[in-house]
C-alpha cells in the first residue's frame, strides 16, 4: 500500500517484542554507546534480520537524548501514588511502569492531550521536552519528571520496500544511507542543545515544575527493571 514510512521499531513490538530494544533500553547504553552496538557490535544484523524478513529494508535516520520520564498532575513524593495510576507509557519503559502497579497503554502523540484532557488517562511520558512542548501536556498536567530513565536515547528508522529498494541505482542507495546517517547524527546534537531551552521556556511561560526522581525512586525502577529482563531472559 506504501512503499516507505519513518517510524521506530518499538511501534512494531506487537509483532516481534524485542524490536523494543531497537529504539531504547531503560537504564541503557548513551549514544555512542548504543550506536556501536548497532552498527559494529551485531544490532543492525539482528534488526534487519526481523525486517528483511518481511519484504522491508531499514536505514536508521534519527536519535534524540535523554526524554521526560513523565507529566503528572500531582507531585509524586511516594511510588505508591503511582499504583493504578492510568498512563501512556512507550516500550521496554511501560514493562517496569506495571511491574510498579501503573495501568499503560500506548497511544500516539496526536491522541494524548484528548486523553488527559478526558481523563482517559491520568498522567503520560511522550518525547524529550523540546517536543513535549508542542503538545501542550503543561496545560493538565504541570509537574514534569527526569531523568529519562526509559529512553536514555531514541532511534528511529525509515522502512522501505524491499523490491523498491532493489529497485534502486547504487548510487541513490548510498545517497539515502548516507543522509540518513547524517540525519541521525545532526538530529540528536540538534536535541541535547535545544532541550535546556524548552525547559526553562516550560518554567517560566507555563508553569511547568521540573521535578527529579529520588535516588530511591529510581533504584525502584531499576530493580523493576531486572525483574523484567530476568523474566524474558
Amino acid at each position: 500500500s506504501i512503499e516507505m514510512a519513518w517510524t521506530t521499531a518499538g511501534y512494531d513490538t506487537g509483532k516481534y517484542p524485542a524490536l523494543s530494544f531497537f529504539t531504547a533500553v531503560p537504564f541503557g547504553p548513551s549514544f555512542g554507546e548504543y550506536m556501536a552496538w548497532k552498527m559494529f557490535g551485531g544490532g543492525d544484523v539482528l534488526e534487519e534480520e526481523i525486517y528483511n524478513g518481511h519484504g522491508i529494508h531499514k536505514i536508521d535516520c534519527l536519535a534524540i537524548g535523554p526524554e521526560t520520564s513523565g507529566w503528572f498532575k500531582e507531585e509524586i513524593t511516594d511510588l505508591e501514588q503511582l499504583r493504578g495510576l492510568k498512563m501512556r507509557f512507550f516500550g521496554l519503559g511501560a514493562r517496569v511502569m506495571q511491574k510498579i502497579g501503573v495501568s499503560t497503554q500506548l497511544l500516539a502523540g496526536g491522541d494524548i492531550f484528548p486523553a488527559l484532557e478526558k481523563g482517559v488517562i491520568d498522567a503520560t511520558e511522550f518525547s524529550m521536552p523540546a517536543m513535549d512542548i508542542k503538545y501542550g501536556f503543561y496545560q493538565i498536567a504541570k509537574n514534569n519528571y527526569f531523568p529519562g530513565w526509559h529512553q536514555q536515547v531514541s532511534v528511529s528508522h525509515l522502512l522501505i520496500n524491499m523490491d523498491k529498494w532493489n529497485g534502486l541505482s547504487d548510487q541513490n542507495q548510498a545517497l539515502l544511507e548516507i543522509g540518513a546517517g547524517e540525519s541521525t547524527m545532526y538530529i540528536y546534537a540538534e536535541t541535547e542543545y535545544v532541550n535546556p531551552y524548552a525547559m526553562v521556556e516550560m518554567g517560566e511561560k507555563y508553569g511547568v515544575i521540573t521535578r527529579r526522581w529520588t535516588d530511591d525512586q529510581i533504584a525502584v525502577f531499576e530493580q523493576a527493571w531486572r525483574d523484567v529482563v530476568a523474566e524474558d531472559s
